[in-house]
């Protein structure tokens, strides 16, 4: 039960179609591939702008959001005194 194999290692070629490859190892595994043109790449730049825009919202609003269900007590700091702890029940 002891054995510790070793990962088998795999390439794959995705493409060969004159373009200059590009190879990519994860861990184990090699991928080669045909490098994106330029305009692949500024789409993808757009696209990914498009998605932190979306998420940008959500990153920049501290805190979280903790719903307070009935009859269960809710704990937080005191903000004018330090050390002190206050307990509210039902809101």
């Amino acid at each position: 039960m002891g054995t510790r194999r070793k990962p088998p290692e795999v390439e794959l070629v995705i493409r060969e179609d004159g373009s200059a490859l590009k190879t990519v190892k994860f861990g184990s595994v090699t991928v080669t591939a045909p490098a994106p043109s330029a305009e692949e790449v500024e789409h993808n730049v757009r696209e990914g702008q498009k998605a932190l825009a979306r998420a940008l919202r959500r990153m920049l609003r501290a805190g979280v959001n903790l719903p307070q269900p009935p009859n269960v007590p809710y704990f937080h700091a005191d903000p004018d005194i330090p050390g002190r702890i206050i307990r509210k029940l039902n809101g």
